[in-house]
C-alpha cells in the first residue's frame, strides 16, 4: 500500500474518509481486563464495518498493559506489551520485555504503549528491526498535557529514528516525521491538536530514500561506523 490515511477519533465514532487506519484517542488510562471481551468485540465489529485497520485503546491483559492492531477483517494482527509503566500502573501491572515490528499492508509497524515513547531504546530497537511507522497510544493527566511532552516524545523519536510517529492520547493527537519529509521542515505532518476526527496522510516508502542518504546507525554512533567501515562493507 502506497500510503496511510490515518484518522484519529474518539472511540467508535465513524471515521473520516478516506481513512484506512483509525487510532482511538481513548479517554481512560486502560480498559480493565474484566471489560476487555466486550470492548474488543466492539472494536473488531468497528474495523469490519468500516474496512479499516484499527488501533483501539490501551487495555490490561494477563496483568500487562497492552495495545493491539486489528485488520479490516476484524482480526488481531499485532499485540504489544508495554515495556515500561507509569506510576499509575507500576504497582499493579508487570512490564513486557520485547518490542516487535509487524509487517502489514500499511508497511512495517510497531506499537508503542504509553511511557515507552520516552525510553529511546524502545524506538531505536524498533527502527533497527525495520519499523517505518510507530503508533503511540498514551494517557495524560490533563494538567500534564503540554508541548514539551510531545516534543520530547513523538517528535524527538521521529527525528532520532527516521520514522513516522503517529501519536494519540486522551486529549489530542499528532503525526511526526523526519523534518526532511515535511514541507515546512517542522517535523509535523499533523501538528498537535485536540479536535477530532483528525486526518493525515503518511507515505512510508519515502523513508527508504531518506534512510539510504542518512544511515541510521551512522547517526546513532558515527565513531563506531567510522572505525568499522570495512566490517560494515563501506
Amino acid at each position: 500500500m502506497s500510503k496511510i490515511n490515518v484518522c484519529f477519533s474518539y472511540p467508535f465514532v465513524k471515521p473520516k474518509e478516506p481513512a484506512n487506519l483509525v487510532i482511538f484517542c481513548e479517554g481512560n488510562a486502560a480498559v480493565p481486563e474484566r471489560e476487555l471481551p466486550r470492548y474488543l468485540k466492539q472494536a473488531m465489529d468497528y474495523a469490519k464495518a468500516y474496512q479499516v485497520y484499527l488501533v483501539p485503546g490501551r487495555f490490561v491483559l494477563k496483568g500487562r498493559l497492552c495495545m493491539t492492531l486489528l485488520s479490516p477483517a476484524g482480526k488481531p494482527v499485532a499485540l504489544q506489551k508495554a515495556c515500561h509503566l507509569n506510576l499509575l500502573h507500576h504497582a499493579s501491572l508487570e512490564p513486557g520485555s520485547v518490542i516487535e515490528v509487524f509487517d502489514t499492508e500499511l508497511g512495517a509497524i510497531c506499537l508503542i504503549a504509553d511511557v515507552d515513547i520516552y525510553h529511546p531504546e524502545v524506538l531505536r530497537s524498533a527502527a533497527m528491526l525495520g519499523a517505518e511507522t510507530a503508533i503511540v497510544s498514551q494517557y495524560f493527566d490533563l494538567y500534564d498535557v503540554n508541548v514539551t511532552r510531545i516534543m520530547s516524545g513523538c517528535w524527538d523519536m521521529a527525528q532520532q529514528n527516521q520514522m513516522y510517529v503517529l501519536g494519540a492520547h486522551n486529549a489530542g493527537c499528532c503525526v511526526c516525521a523526519p523534518c526532511a519529509l515535511t514541507e515546512d521542515e517542522s517535523g509535523f505532518l499533523l501538528k498537535p491538536q485536540a479536535e477530532f476526527p483528525a486526518l493525515a496522510t503518511v507515505y512510508p516508502h519515502k523513508l527508504q530514500k531518506l534512510r539510504e542518504q542518512q544511515n541510521l546507525l551512522s547517526m546513532i554512533n558515527p565513531d563506531f561506523c567510522a572505525a568499522s567501515a570495512s566490517l560494515l562493507d563501506r
